[in-house]
């Protein structure tokens, strides 16, 4: 039953890293298109939170990983 659990674990953790990595990314390209729209920039707002989202989501992620392993 212990490997079944390894593998929930392990799943979980895939899954999580995924959102984790995804969500900032997302929420940049959103909040970005609705300041371009407000504002008529054409897309330079959404491109530099997509960059941010970016960062902030492998960070993230990183620091995820990090807790995980020790």
């Amino acid at each position: 039953m212990k490997n079944n659990s390894d593998y929930l674990k392990a799943l979980s953790l895939f899954f999580q890293i995924g959102i984790t990595i995804a969500a900032p990314i997302v929420l940049g390209a959103i909040l970005g298109n609705f300041i371009d729209n407000k504002i008529g920039s054409g897309s330079i707002v959404s491109i530099i939170l997509i960059i941010f989202g970016v960062i902030a989501g492998f960070r993230s992620a990183y620091i995820l990983i990090m807790r995980v392993m020790k």
